[in-house]
């Protein structure tokens, strides 16, 4: 018989060593791995649940609160797109804001009201403004942005002119605003 030395021992018990390490990710790890990777996703599934559960709930809990919500919405709806064309108000809002912001209104010519696309009424007003860069800015982001007289407004062309050094800017603008369809003032 076959007695093993020091180094053989060694080599052997380093083999059994690496067999059941093997064996141990084989049969014990790697299934522990996969059950862990279907429970998160399971877990992560009925959190999605619960969130969209939570969401719907939360965004129907009080019908007077999504009542008074909706009724806040018409009223600015219909400040931004009224049934009449309004040009009287619109023009003296205009005019307002420009002089809040220290802009020289030079010339308002409105023209003609016409029917536009997806059947809306639209009246296409020309504004020649003078002042600094600033309020110039300032007055277009605040069109833009529904602030002159909470009316939707298009803006459709801007030429800003230089004078010189020194000088205020002239910008000349073509704006339009829109009213509802069979409205009082229709052409």
């Amino acid at each position: 018989m076959h007695r093993w030395n020091e180094k053989e021992k060694l080599a052997g018990l380093l083999c059994l060593l690496a067999w059941l390490l093997a064996g141990w990710v084989y049969f014990v790890h790697l299934p522990l791995e996969r059950a862990r990777a279907s429970a998160r996703q399971v877990c992560d599934e009925a959190r999605r649940v619960q969130i969209a559960a939570a969401n719907f709930a939360n965004g129907h809990a009080d019908q007077k609160v999504a009542q008074e919500q909706q009724q806040k919405r018409h009223a600015f709806l219909a400040q931004a797109l009224p049934e009449t064309l309004a040009q009287g108000p619109f023009l003296s809002h205009l005019e307002r804001q420009a002089a809040a912001r220290s802009l020289t209104l030079l010339d308002v010519a409105p023209q003609p009201a016409v029917s536009g696309s997806a059947g809306l009424r639209e009246l296409p007003v020309r504004v020649r403004l003078a002042g600094d860069y600033f309020a110039l800015l300032d007055f277009l982001q605040d069109m833009a942005s529904l602030r002159i007289g909470g009316r939707f407004v298009e803006v459709r062309g801007i030429k800003v002119q230089s004078g010189g050094t020194g000088e205020p800017l002239t910008c000349e603008l073509l704006v339009a605003v829109f009213a509802l369809p069979g409205g009082k003032d229709a052409p």
